[in-house]
C-alpha cells in the first residue's frame, strides 16, 4: 500500500467517525448540539462557565473532569496503569511527529512539509493525558483544593526541568532542518521546520505537567 493510499484510508476514516459522532450527538441531544459534537466542555446546562485567561480554561471542563459522572464514563482512564501507558503514548507520538517530519518510509507525510498525519496522535495523546488527571494540571485555584494545588505546582517544577531539556533537542532538530535548507535553497521549507517545531514544543509543554501526574499515580483512582 503505498502512501497516498493511506492517505485516502485515513481520510475515509475520519469522516465515517465524523458523520458517526454527529448521528450519535443529534440523537443523545436536544440542545447546544453544535457545542456537544465540536466537544466543548459544556456543563448540564450547555454553558461551558467562566473563563480563565490565565490558565486558558473553562470552569465547565474543570468541573465535568472532577464529576463523579466522568469516573462512570472514564474509569479506564484513571487507573495508574492506564495513566502511564498515556504518559509513553505521549512520547511514542512525538517521536513518529519527528519520524514524519522527515522523507523517510512511513513517514505519512503531506509531500514536502514536515508536518504529517502523525501530529494527530499528538494531539490525541495531549487530550487524552489530560483526562487522565482529571484536568488538574490545567485548572486554576479557585477550582482546586490544597492538596490538588499542591500536586499541580510539583507537577510544574518538575516539568520545567524536563521541558529545559527537551529544548535542547528541539533546537538541535531545528538546526538539522536549517542546515538541510542551506543545502536545498527552500525558504518555505524552513518556514515549515520551524512551524512544525514550535507547534510540536508547544504540545509537550502543555502536556508535560499532566504527564508527571499521570506517571506519579499522584491522582490515580485505583
Amino acid at each position: 500500500m503505498n502512501q497516498s493510499n493511506i492517505q485516502t484510508v485515513v481520510w475515509t476514516i475520519l469522516a465515517l467517525a465524523l458523520v458517526a459522532r454527529a448521528v450519535w450527538v443529534i440523537r443523545r441531544y436536544e440542545s447546544h448540539r453544535m457545542k456537544r459534537f465540536i466537544g466543548w466542555p459544556t456543563d448540564a446546562r450547555g454553558t461551558l462557565g467562566k473563563f480563565y485567561w490565565k490558565e486558558g480554561i473553562f470552569s465547565s471542563e474543570i468541573t465535568r473532569a472532577m464529576s463523579p459522572d466522568f469516573a462512570r464514563k472514564y474509569g479506564w482512564l484513571l487507573s495508574h496503569r492506564a495513566q502511564r501507558l498515556i504518559v509513553m503514548l505521549n512520547v511514542v507520538s512525538w517521536a513518529l511527529a519527528i519520524v514524519g517530519a522527515f522523507d523517510l518510509s512511513w513517514n505519512l507525510g503531506f509531500g514536502s512539509s514536515p508536518l504529517s498525519w502523525w501530529f494527530v496522535l499528538v494531539v490525541a495523546a495531549y487530550l487524552l493525558v489530560r483526562s487522565s488527571v482529571r484536568v488538574i494540571a490545567d485548572a486554576p485555584d479557585a477550582l482546586l483544593d490544597e492538596r490538588q494545588i499542591a500536586l499541580r505546582n510539583n507537577s510544574y517544577r518538575v516539568a520545567y526541568f524536563w521541558l529545559s531539556l527537551i529544548m535542547f533537542f528541539i533546537f538541535g532538530l531545528l538546526t538539522g532542518i536549517a542546515e538541510a535548507v542551506a543545502v536545498s535553497e527552500s525558504a518555505d521549507f524552513l518556514i515549515d521546520g520551524f512551524v512544525f517545531g514550535f507547534s510540536l514544543l508547544l504540545f509537550i509543554s502543555a502536556s508535560l505537567p499532566s504527564m508527571v501526574l499521570a506517571w506519579s499515580g499522584s491522582v490515580k483512582e485505583r
